[in-house]
C-alpha cells in the first residue's frame, strides 16, 4: 500500500503561477457577483485547503468549483446566475455542460479559467439526470452536496485584485470541513491525484488533526 508523505505534497510552484493567479481572481469575483446568494453558495474543490491554511504552501487550483443549493434557490427572472455570469464576461464551456469559462489577463498573458457548478443529488426537478437545472445553469450532481448547507460555512475574508484590476474584499463562504472531506472522498474515484493530496493536506494542518475534523 502506497502512503502519501510530505514529500508527495504539491506546493504552489507546481502550478503555472499565472494560471493559478487567474483562477484566484475569478474566485474572488464570483464571491462578490453572487453576494445576494451567499446563503445558498459555497466554495468547494481545490481552493478550500489554500483558503483555510494560507501560510502552508498549498498548491491552490487552476479552476474554481462552486456548490449551489438547488433546493432553496429560485429563478430570479432576468438576473439569474447564468445571466450574471454571461453579463460579466463568462462564457458557457464548449465541452462541459455544468461549467462556464472566463479569459483573464495576468502579466500580459491570457489564461482560461473554468468555473464548475455543482449541486446536491437529491430533490430538484431532474432526479433521473446527472444535473440540477436552476438559475439558468445545469449544475453537476455531487455526493454530499445536499448536506453541505445543513452546516454553517467557514467564513474567510480575502482582499485581492479582481480580473478587471480593481482591489476588492471578498467574504468567502467555504464549505464546512466535514462535508469537504465527504465530497473529496467521493471524488477519489475519478482518478485525480490532487483529490487525495487535498484530503491529506486538510487533515495534516487542521488543528487537532483527524479527531477534530470528524
Amino acid at each position: 500500500m502506497n502512503l502519501i508523505t510530505d514529500e508527495n505534497l504539491k506546493v504552489s510552484s507546481d502550478y503555472d503561477v499565472g494560471q493559478k493567479e487567474a483562477a484566484y481572481k475569478v474566485l474572488i469575483e464570483l464571491v462578490n457577483l453572487f453576494d445576494e446568494y451567499k446563503d445558498d453558495f459555497r466554495i468547494v474543490g481545490g481552493w478550500v485547503p489554500y483558503l483555510m491554511f494560507p501560510n502552508n504552501q498549498h498548491a491552490g487550483s487552476v479552476d474554481v468549483d462552486i456548490l449551489i443549493n438547488h433546493l432553496t434557490l429560485q429563478d430570479a427572472g432576468y438576473l439569474s446566475m447564468s445571466r450574471i455570469l454571461l453579463k460579466n464576461g463568462y462564457m458557457e464551456h464548449p465541452e462541459k455542460y455544468f461549467s462556464f469559462v472566463k479569459d483573464v489577463e495576468v502579466d500580459g498573458r491570457i489564461f482560461s479559467v473554468d468555473v464548475d457548478i455543482l449541486a446536491g443529488i437529491y430533490g430538484g426537478t431532474t432526479q433521473k439526470k446527472r444535473s440540477q437545472h436552476v438559475q439558468g445553469v445545469r449544475a453537476l450532481k455531487a455526493t454530499g452536496g445536499n448536506f453541505a448547507f445543513e452546516f454553517p460555512p467557514q467564513k474567510i475574508e480575502i482582499e485581492t485584485e479582481r480580473p478587471d484590476g480593481a482591489i476588492d474584499i471578498a467574504n468567502i463562504s467555504v464549505i464546512a470541513i466535514v462535508l469537504y472531506l465527504v465530497m473529496k472522498t467521493a471524488a477519489l474515484g475519478r482518478g485525480k491525484p490532487k483529490d487525495a493530496y487535498d484530503i491529506y493536506f486538510v487533515v495534516k494542518y487542521y488543528p487537532g488533526g483527524v479527531k477534530k475534523t470528524c
